[in-house]
């Protein structure tokens, strides 16, 4: 028995979800039922290989940051006392409470809070590690309805929910297919960007893919907290911070969440392709980014 077979969720939540059902979700999204060429499959596990290497992040306001989360990691809220959390009345009673959320890139995520945690990326494809595209709170609202008091519309929808959900091994799948439509979709449409080279290194995966809701069951331990970012005062006069952060940690990878690098003072944005060509960035190759991306080129093609 694999240890994703072995995963014991939370008592309710397991009335809609175990290891089968989420392997099934994963296999009835339409994503992984559409039909893909074998240069293209080989371009989709490349692509994967890529978004593993990206790191997850949880928001928090937390007055003691970094501090106690070094010490003691990030716990879900079923394991804090005393603080403002995001769970409420229909999370806990599916046990979402138990659960800590990240995202690679989180719309609005400074509601959450202004400081950022970066957390291993090799998290992402544990077994204790699951995704939804969205909140349960986008489907239901959680602190407003009451889970002992459902009507069919909020059962229809928490059903959705649960269909929705699946190991973040398999989201990264979903993920892949839909980076390599958006390179091809790139290629076609920017021919004069092909052409300039450089560019190419990196792919705009944009501020509009589902990138989902990571939610790992437990706490997270502090040796998996790779880096901490205190963006208050740069939230507070630029709400775009939180997104240089990520796109500067997705560098070294070929991707970023827009082609312009969102901080830049001046009255026209500046490109990611401006500081490649301007700066060294440590753990870029820019050379070997372009050859990838070629070859993701040839490979969709064929």
């Amino acid at each position: 028995m694999s240890s994703s077979e072995a995963l014991v969720l939370p008592e309710r939540m397991a009335q809609y979800v175990d290891a089968g059902r989420l392997r099934d979700n994963f296999h009835n999204h339409p994503e992984s039922q559409r039909d893909l060429s074998g240069g293209q499959q080989l371009a989709v596990q490349e692509i994967r290989a890529c978004l593993e290497q990206l790191p997850l992040f949880h928001y928090t306001d937390s007055g003691d940051f970094p501090g106690r989360f070094m010490e003691r990691g990030i716990l879900p809220s079923s394991r804090l006392s005393g603080c403002r959390t995001n769970t409420y009345g229909l999370d806990r009673h599916f046990g979402l409470d138990q659960f800590v959320f990240s995202s690679l890139y989180l719309r609005n995520a400074y509601h959450y809070g202004a400081k950022m945690l970066s957390i291993d990326p090799q998290l992402k494809i544990i077994d204790t590690m699951l995704v939804t595209p969205h909140d349960l709170n986008d489907t239901v609202h959680t602190a407003k309805t009451d889970p002992n008091n459902l009507s069919k519309e909020d059962c229809r929808k928490i059903d959705a929910y649960f269909d929705s959900m699946m190991f973040g091994a398999d989201w990264l799948d979903i993920l892949a297919r839909q980076a390599l439509d958006l390179f091809v979709e790139k290629m076609r449409t920017s021919r004069d960007e092909v052409e300039e080279g450089v560019e190419m290194a990196l792919l705009p995966l944009g501020f509009d893919l589902c990138y989902g809701e990571w939610k790992h069951y437990g706490a997270i331990d502090p040796g998996n907290i790779v880096d901490t970012y205190d963006c208050s005062r740069d939230i507070l006069e630029n709400p775009c911070a939180d997104d240089d952060v990520i796109s500067m940690a997705w560098l070294p990878h070929g991707l970023v969440l827009s082609k312009y690098r969102l901080l830049d003072d001046g009255a026209v944005m500046s490109t990611w392709h401006d500081v490649l060509s301007s700066h060294d960035v440590e753990g870029v190759d820019v050379k070997a980014l372009r050859q990838f991306w070629k070859r993701i080129g040839e490979l969709a093609l064929s």
